[in-house]
């Protein structure tokens, strides 16, 4: 493309300008998204196998737990939603704690809130959450934990059964997640294992948020235009036989 082509079809971006940035163009837009959402699970050990001695040996059934889940927000951000009710991430972990020893896993996770009303029985709030992971040494881990509430209080109310607000469920060990801890070396859950089953008795949810950007048209088309022009630059230098500049060695 000779010189005279290129400011042909420049000064025909630049004059479509006026139009791009003409009054009633859609403005930028600044959305606040859900980006880290931790998880607080509390209670007490029901049944309790230790072979791995991950959490110091001995009986530990009737113990109180702290499990701490964090699960990263992974979806691009056009595809967030603040009052999302359930998020599955690839970025997930979760740190037990008991009696002072603490075994973290990392894998993906997904938690929720749900509204359950069953055929057989009262309807009931429940909110789960799950990590499932690999960790350095080869084992299999899985954690996951779930609460119910009744009467429920989400049904009907898109807003407070979202995830993303600072809120606490309190009640019994819930039915949608398996409320366990399950270690067990390589993928055939062969040798010693660690297995726990907690009664939840509450899990708490608090969440920080990211800031996403989204330009206006008219920032996309100057973006282009000025790709365009320090392309058709080059290719006048190149035509020319000069060379871009380098500061000297």
């Amino acid at each position: 493309m000779d010189n005279r082509r290129l400011m042909t079809v420049g000064a025909a971006a630049l004059g479509l300008l006026p139009l791009l940035l003409a009054p009633g163009e859609t403005p930028a837009k600044t959305i606040i998204v859900p980006y880290v959402l931790t998880v607080v699970s509390t209670g007490t050990i029901t049944h309790a196998t230790d072979g791995l001695d991950l959490f110091g040996g001995g009986d530990l059934v009737g113990k109180t737990y702290t499990q701490t889940y964090t699960v990263v927000d992974t979806l691009p951000a056009y595809l967030q939603s603040f009052s999302l009710n359930n998020l599955e991430s690839t970025d997930a972990s979760v740190v037990t704690t008991i009696d002072g020893h603490s075994y973290t896993v990392s894998g993906t996770g997904d938690a929720g809130n749900f509204y359950v009303a069953p055929n057989d029985g009262p309807a009931f709030d429940e909110r789960a959450v799950e990590v499932t992971g690999s960790a350095p040494n080869d084992t299999y881990d899985y954690v996951g934990d779930s609460v119910a509430r009744t009467p429920p209080q989400w049904a009907g109310d898109p807003a407070a059964v979202s995830l993303f607000q600072d809120n606490t469920v309190s009640g019994q060990t819930g039915y949608l997640v398996g409320s366990v801890l399950d270690v067990s070396p390589g993928p055939c859950c062969s040798g010693p294992r660690t297995g726990l089953n907690f009664a939840v008795t509450s899990m708490s949810t608090s969440y920080t948020t990211t800031t996403a950007f989204i330009p206006e048209p008219s920032a996309w088309t100057l973006l282009l235009v000025g790709t365009f022009g320090v392309g058709a630059t080059l290719r006048r230098r190149q035509a020319s036989g000069l060379r871009p500049w380098r500061p000297a060695a």
